[in-house]
C-alpha cells in the first residue's frame, strides 16, 4: 500500500487477513471445498511477490500467523499453503506444499520444438509431463500436489499465432491419468487436473460437441471407484444457449 493507498496488487498483511476473513465467511465453510487434514487449501499463484512484500521470509509467517488467528476466531484450523512454482524458497517462506500450473511443451530430446504459430502431437506434451513429473519426485522436499493437463490449443484466444497440442482424445488423455498414478505424492495422494473449462486455450474437460463426457469418463474410472456404469445428464438446447456469451 504506496502511502497508505490500497492498489490492485496489495499482498501485505492486513488486505491478507481481510481476504482471508472473506474467504472463511464464504468459501471455506462450504462441504465440498478442499481441505487437508480440516485445513482450507489456499493456493498463491506469485509466491515471490507475495513474500516479498512482506518484506521476506519472517514477515510473510507473521502474515500468515494474522491470517490463521483470523481463521481460529471462527473456530477454522490453520491455513494449508500451496506455492505455485518456486520450489527451492517454498518450504523455508511457510508454505505446506507445492504444485505447478501447466507443463505443456516438449522435452530437449524431442523433434518437436513448443513454439507460437506451430503444433506438437499430444504425445509429445503428455511425455514432457511426465519427465517434470519425474524430475519433481525425484528429490526430497515439500508435499507435491501433482498438475494434470488435459491440452492446449489457444488459437481463440492468440489466433494463428498460437502454440498449439494437436490429436488429443479421451483415450490418449485417459493414458496420461493412468500415467500419473506413479508420481502422486503420498503424502497428499491427490492430483489437480488443468483445467475445467479453460475454453480460450483448450484446456478443458466440460464435455462438448465432439468427445462427449469422454475426457470425464476417463477421470472417473483412473482416480475413483464409482461404477462404469453410469447416466451422463445433458441440458437442453435452451439451457445450452443460455450458458453461451457469444
Amino acid at each position: 500500500r504506496p502511502n497508505g493507498v490500497p492498489t490492485d496488487e496489495d499482498f501485505q498483511t492486513e488486505s491478507l487477513v481481510e481476504m482471508t476473513e472473506y474467504l472463511a465467511d464464504n468459501y471455506f465453510r462450504l462441504p465440498n471445498y478442499l481441505t487437508v487434514d480440516g485445513r482450507p487449501v489456499f493456493v498463491i499463484w506469485d509466491t515471490a511477490r507475495v513474500v516479498e512484500a512482506n518484506g521476506g521470509a519472517e514477515g510473510f509467517k507473521a502474515a500468515v500467523a494474522e491470517m490463521n488467528k483470523a481463521l481460529h476466531a471462527r473456530g477454522m484450523k490453520d491455513i494449508y499453503l500451496i506455492a505455485m512454482h518456486d520450489r527451492g524458497s517454498n518450504a523455508a517462506n511457510g508454505f505446506d506444499a507445492m504444485t505447478g500450473y501447466g507443463y505443456y511443451g516438449t522435452d530437449y530430446v524431442s523433434k518437436y520444438e513448443w513454439r507460437g504459430g506451430f503444433s506438437i502431437p499430444y504425445e509429445e506434451s503428455v511425455a514432457h509431463y511426465e519427465s517434470t513429473w519425474r524430475g519433481i519426485t525425484s528429490s526430497p522436499g515439500l508435499p507435491y500436489l501433482l498438475p494434470i493437463g488435459t491440452n492446449w490449443d489457444s488459437r481463440p484466444r492468440h489466433g494463428d499465432g498460437a502454440a498449439v497440442i494437436r490429436d488429443k482424445t479421451p483415450e490418449k488423455f485417459r493414458g496420461h491419468c493412468e500415467a500419473s498414478l506413479k508420481y502422486i505424492d503420498k503424502r497428499l495422494n491427490m492430483a489437480i487436473i488443468e483445467a475445467w473449462n479453460e475454453w480460450g486455450e483448450g484446456s478443458f474437460l466440460e464435455p462438448d460437441k465432439q468427445f462427449g463426457f469422454g475426457f470425464l469418463d476417463a477421470v472417473r474410472s483412473t482416480y475413483s471407484r464409482a461404477p462404469a456404469e453410469h447416466v451422463d445428464y445433458v441440458p437442453s438446447a435452451d439451457r445450452i444457449a443460455a450458458y453461451s456469451v457469444l
